[in-house]
């Protein structure tokens, strides 16, 4: 079980660049894709990002245009969440979650309250992840977190559609009656 209690502390301890140690120049696509290689935990190839990808994540409007194809924090940032994200969400959920918490108005302030968030669930699953002694309480662990996954996302999903929901009606209240 000593590998279970290093990949606790590895998901415990594992740190995202915060907003200020985000390279602060310009950089082309491929240096974007070379700077993004590896910085999520237990990254495989498949999860990488690509080049074709950033393209269509920049034309259906998730992530911010550049200028002069030079990418910057903003990029970093969004494409960083759109990662993590994509693992659980579809891309038009991947968008609007982004829209929803005011990742393009404000993407310092989404980026670092992602981090916050994604620290104290990686705490909580680290901690969940120590309790695993045995071979009962491994076989457990992977039921309880596939089980966990599944629910989440499901959660997270009819949260968002709420939001989606909630954001129209209050966009109809605030149109006056002729334009309704």
């Amino acid at each position: 079980m000593e590998k279970i209690k290093k990949l606790s502390e590895e998901i415990k301890d594992h740190q995202l660049k915060s907003w200020e140690q985000l390279p602060d120049l310009d950089i082309y696509k491929d240096q974007l894709l070379i700077y993004l290689s590896g910085r999520l935990p237990f990254e495989e190839e498949r999860d990488r990002i690509t080049g074709a990808m950033i393209n269509n994540y920049t034309k259906a409007g998730i992530v911010p245009r550049t200028v002069g194809k030079r990418y910057q924090r903003e990029h970093i940032a969004a494409l960083t969440a759109i990662r993590i994200l994509k693992q659980v969400l579809s891309v038009s959920e991947v968008a609007l979650f982004l829209d929803i918490e005011g990742a393009k108005s404000d993407t310092e302030d989404f980026y670092e309250r992602l981090l916050e968030a994604l620290n104290r669930e990686g705490e909580k699953t680290g901690e969940k992840l120590s309790e695993i002694q045995d071979d009962k309480t491994l076989r457990e662990g992977i039921m309880s977190f596939a089980l966990s996954a599944y629910l989440n996302a499901l959660a997270c999903k009819q949260l968002l559609r709420l939001a989606k929901g909630e954001s129209k009606e209050e966009k109809t209240a605030a149109e006056p009656e002729e334009a309704k």
